[in-house]
């Protein structure tokens, strides 16, 4: 940060300060936590950007992010969504919940927790 000058150090202050503060997201969680949400059974033609779609008619939409095999690349048919508002989230996991996408009946609910794995 030394290298940048008076007026770049200044707006890189003001977008840490935004981006960490939840500006944008007046309404997020306590404690800065996203709602973090499963969708299972996706077709593997689904697109990331048509499943952002049908979760912005519901509110903001954090992230999204659809599994894929590590090897192959192809997606493994399930992926989360993150969304900033709690009550948002709840709109759209009862109202996405059981509707078909691309000729499957999508699952959806609230992602639990990873649970930590043990290698032995």
């Amino acid at each position: 940060m030394h290298s940048l000058s008076k007026m770049q150090q200044k707006v890189y202050r003001l977008v840490l300060f935004v981006y960490f503060s939840g500006l944008k997201y007046p309404n997020i969680r306590k404690g800065g936590r996203k709602v973090n949400i499963y969708v299972g059974n996706l077709s593997y033609d689904v697109k990331e950007e048509e499943l952002r779609q049908a979760f912005e008619s519901f509110g903001d939409v954090y992230s999204v992010n659809i599994i894929k095999d590590r090897y192959s690349g192809r997606p493994k048919g399930f992926g989360f969504v993150e969304m900033p508002n709690d009550d948002e989230a709840k709109a759209a996991i009862k109202g996405i919940n059981g509707t078909v996408m691309n000729g499957r009946e999508i699952k959806v609910n609230e992602a639990r927790p990873r649970e930590k794995r043990s290698w032995k």
